[in-house]
């Protein structure tokens, strides 16, 4: 069967020009992208096609093809594929190539697709449950081959004691089994690199710390030395530092050794093909080291910095990291600073908002609008990094510090500490309040005087709560709670639990497609929208009413780019058709494309 024609509006090769070979006129500007190689690097190149009826899709179904490249090691966020979005109206549709960060961790190696489409309309948020019975912290939400992952800490017994939860549907969850049977009290970090799941180990009290301390239970000590196999008091003198674990199915981990003396693994990442971790030592209480994997269970120090260390991201070629001030210096210098990595030194960046006061902590790396952003304490704003200066984009409401940061169908989300907020960037520097998870009542006095930029006192609230982890999964926002203070045991309530949201509608691939050349799509057809990689249908949405998404918007049609990032790989072969195509038309077109990837 050859290629279809009907209805087809925009066939840009890619190879050579960037012109429109359908015969419809929708020709392309070229904005740096390398035609000899149909190369987009990530760093804003792309192709921009003037807004035309024919490429206005409005009410009815169209379909988006491509041939895509991506690389088996990362230094940058996959980027968007197409995008046809007025961020403003929240109307049009984005296809993009994504992974989790979810919580502390930088992206992985996986490469899965969202397909969204949205007309201003949101859904309703929904509870998902706890992963642990007794759980009040969760670390990191994380989405590895089909499925979604939760870590977190402080449980009630070391037999619940670090953990890691599949989500199964509705408010269930699995036990995916306990890494190691060292003294720690939970999971942290989590990544996928290279095909395998990783966690890390991590413990609120530092590596010494009497485990009868640790516990609320008084039978805590006597169940560790039963786990663990060791007389009671050999068990609680043991020393717990973190250490990585890779996923081996059902209930199994294996170790791959432990990355210094750090009783808090705080984050990992997968960057140019190695596994990194970051933690504070627990030696020297105002230092973090970064470290990579050389396998066998052999971690390399590769960076030192002056506090405690929380989050990593991957952008533009670089591992960021963020690390709290030092109050005992002064305040010009003492304040938290990022620091980014190019595979041979660290560069410090410096204080997103300049002083100690200003942002003496850091917990949250995202990419957004190709730009780097930084969540941060004590003033509850994000920044970003534009051509090395530091820009402020606003305060999320009252919130003291933001601890959460995530792309979703177009738009930045960030969640925060006090209430266990969710917001949502409605412009450059307003962001709007989307959910507050914490279900106990506030005394409507404590934000009375309530001056933006102001410190929040600490008596405020009694016991803090945080949305400590956004991820995206299933064409959802999910989001986790966590009490801030590790001293907080009530079972009940919000925090330890996950939530999710949708925007719009969605279609997701959420399995890793692999490195290499592949052949995706995208159709709305009627009431669904569909994803397919290499001629097989790998995704789709729930039934919507078309009716209710006008797509019509005068932004250009974005080739290699959208509203997160432009691509990070080579893209060519792509087709726009103002209908939607059917299985066998797709397969038709998959195999017509494959010769052009030998060019």
């Amino acid at each position: 069967m050859a290629i279809p024609t009907d209805n087809l509006v925009g066939y840009w090769k890619l190879l050579g020009d960037s012109q429109d070979h359908s015969g419809s006129g929708n020709h392309g500007i070229n904005h740096g992208v390398d035609l000899d190689t149909s190369t987009f690097e990530g760093r804003g190149q792309h192709i921009e096609v003037p807004t035309s009826s024919s490429i206005n899709p409005g009410h009815d179904d169209f379909s988006f093809c491509a041939l895509l490249h991506t690389d088996q090691d990362v230094d940058d966020v996959h980027g968007d594929i197409v995008s046809k979005f007025n961020p403003d109206m929240r109307r049009g549709f984005n296809f993009s190539l994504m992974s989790s960060s979810g919580g502390y961790n930088s992206i992985g190696t996986d490469r899965r697709l969202a397909f969204g489409i949205d007309d201003g309309k949101d859904g309703a948020w929904k509870d998902c449950g706890k992963p642990s019975p007794t759980n009040v912290i969760l670390f990191s939400l994380t989405v590895f081959e089909g499925s979604l992952y939760a870590s977190g800490s402080n449980v009630r017994s070391p037999q619940e004691a670090s953990h890691v939860y599949r989500y199964i549907g509705g408010d269930q969850w699995e036990d995916c089994g306990r890494l190691g049977f060292e003294p720690t009290q939970g999971v942290g970090g989590m990544v996928v690199h290279n095909g395998d799941l990783y966690g890390a180990t991590t413990n609120w009290y530092g590596a010494s710390a009497p485990w009868s301390l640790k516990g609320v239970s008084s039978n805590w000590d006597v169940s560790l030395s039963a786990l663990t196999d060791r007389p009671v008091e050999e068990a609680l003198l043991q020393e717990a530092y973190g250490r990585v674990y890779r996923y081996l199915g059902n209930k199994e981990w294996e170790d791959c050794g432990q990355p210094g003396e750090n009783p808090r693994l705080t984050s990992l990442a997968s960057y140019r093909g190695q596994l990194y971790a970051l933690g504070p030592d627990d030696g020297a209480p105002y230092r973090s080291r970064a470290y990579v994997y050389e396998g066998n269970q052999e971690w390399i120090a590769c960076g030192e910095f002056t506090n405690r260390g929380f989050p990593m991201a991957v952008h533009d070629g670089r591992l960021f990291m963020a690390h709290k001030g030092e109050p005992a210096i002064d305040d010009e210098t003492g304040g938290a600073r990022v620091h980014a990595f190019d595979g041979e030194q660290w560069e410090d960046l410096g204080n997103p908002l300049g002083t100690h006061a200003r942002c003496n902590e850091i917990h949250s790396l995202g990419v957004f609008g190709g730009a780097i952003h930084i969540g941060t304490n004590p003033l509850g704003r994000v920044v970003k990094l534009e051509d090395g200066q530091w820009h402020d984009t606003g305060e999320l409401g009252d919130s003291r510090e933001v601890t959460a940061l995530a792309a979703y169908n177009g738009c930045f989300y960030g969640g925060t500490l006090l209430w266990a907020d969710v917001y949502r960037q409605e412009r450059e520097s307003r962001w709007q309040l989307m959910q507050r998870f914490l279900d106990e009542d506030v005394d409507p006095g404590s934000l009375a005087g309530r001056v933006p930029g102001i410190l929040i006192p600490r008596d405020w609230v009694s016991d803090w709560a945080l949305t400590s982890s956004l991820t995206v999964f299933g064409g959802e926002l999910f989001a986790s709670t966590s009490s801030c203070w590790d001293g907080y045991r009530s079972d009940q309530g919000s925090r330890g639990r996950v939530y999710r949201f949708r925007a719009g509608q969605n279609a997701a691939y959420d399995r890793d497609m692999g490195p290499g050349w592949k052949h995706v799509v995208a159709v709305k057809s009627g009431r669904r929208l569909e994803i397919f990689v290499n001629g097989l249908k790998v995704g789709t949405s729930g039934p919507f009413d078309p009716a209710d998404y006008d797509l019509s918007t005068d932004h250009p049609l974005r080739l290699g780019s959208g509203e997160v990032d432009s691509l990070s790989g080579r893209m060519r072969e792509v087709r726009f058709y103002k209908r939607a195509l059917d299985q066998r038309e797709v397969t038709s077109i998959h195999h017509e494309s494959l010769s052009a990837r030998d060019h």
